[in-house]
């Protein structure tokens, strides 16, 4: 790809000197988001007390602000930039956020909002201290532009299948893509909505994931209807969806493929490639299997209807997995 090859160029050449390009400052970058924001999410109702966790990343400055100025009581926690994070690990995941749940249950809080270092991702806590899981997210967030218009969706391999069902019951055409890539496709295809896990992308206000403004856009929801983040979770079909990251030397797809292919013929409808092996059963239930792209480790995804099966399709494919160690 084109990121390991300028990685490949700079480890090679640590003295290499660039010529060309430009940095450009505009001091009104940041007060002109929030306006432009501000003037799209529309106007509130309830007032809702909110902590905002920022991670002293990018968002420190601004989303705070932005919940403030549209009239909501906020806490914010974290919101000293540094390149430090000094706050916590800046991964949004439940090890890294106990703290900021137990504080919530302290300070009688509606809902909290989290960030990671550059605010792309959104992770939201509820009143009552539940990490709200990302495929509700990414529901929540396309019924919402599906209220609004209708057009391509775009989606990354494992985005849940309940997102997918949405949007073909709106009769939108849905296409599966590269995960972080997903923003890009919707912009070839002028389409209206992406996403992949803690990731979104409203094509009305740009092609890109944006975290600040899905907060934003959720809160505002919840305000002008006077409902609570927990009375909106239960408008979403349940799933049982799962992600586990596992160390792996020397990932081998087509070694991976020849396995898991014949450990579950009798069970599998289709096979996806597109971004890693992705497995569809006849009864609806997946499992993907991934290489990251930044560390010796594989992934496995994986959604059922049934908690029982989801629990079962990570433990077989664990066991795929260690086959090829």
């Amino acid at each position: 790809s084109k990121e390991r090859e300028i990685e490949r160029i700079l480890v090679s050449n640590p003295n290499i000197m660039y010529t060309g390009g430009k940095t450009v400052f505009n001091q009104t970058a940041v007060t002109d988001y929030i306006s432009k924001l501000i003037n799209k999410v529309g106007s509130s109702g309830k007032r809702l007390r909110i902590l905002v966790e920022t991670t002293n990343g990018a968002t420190s400055y601004v989303t705070p602000i932005i919940l403030k100025q549209l009239g909501h009581d906020v806490i914010s926690l974290n919101s000293h930039v540094s390149h430090l994070f000094l706050g916590r690990n800046p991964e949004p995941n439940r090890e890294n956020l106990v703290y900021v749940i137990d504080l919530i249950r302290l300070l009688d809080i509606d809902l909290a909002v989290i960030h990671d270092g550059d605010g792309d991702r959104l992770v939201l806590v509820t009143s009552d201290g539940n990490i709200v899981p990302d495929y509700v997210l990414s529901y929540i967030v396309l019924k919402m532009v599906l209220s609004r218009r209708k057009g391509d969706i775009v989606i990354s391999i494992n985005t849940s299948s309940e997102v997918e069902r949405l949007a073909r019951e709106n009769n939108c055409n849905v296409t599966r893509y590269r995960l972080g890539k997903t923003y890009e496709e919707l912009k070839r295809r002028n389409g209206v909505y992406a996403t992949e896990p803690s990731k979104t992308v409203d094509g009305s206000w740009g092609y890109w994931e944006d975290g600040i403004y899905a907060a934003a856009s959720i809160i505002q929801m919840l305000s002008s209807q006077n409902m609570q983040l927990q009375e909106l979770l239960h408008l979403v079909p349940q799933t049982f969806y799962q992600q586990l990251n596992l160390q792996v030397y020397g990932y081998n797809h087509e070694r991976i493929k020849q396995i898991a292919t014949k450990h579950f013929a009798s069970r599998v409808a289709e096979i996806q490639e597109i971004d890693g092996l992705r497995l569809i059963f006849k009864n609806g239930s997946w499992l993907l299997f991934r290489a990251s792209g930044t560390e010796q480790k594989a992934r496995i995804y994986c959604e059922s209807s049934f908690e029982k099966e989801s629990f079962s399709l990570l433990e077989e494919g664990k066991k795929i997995l260690s086959g090829i160690g």
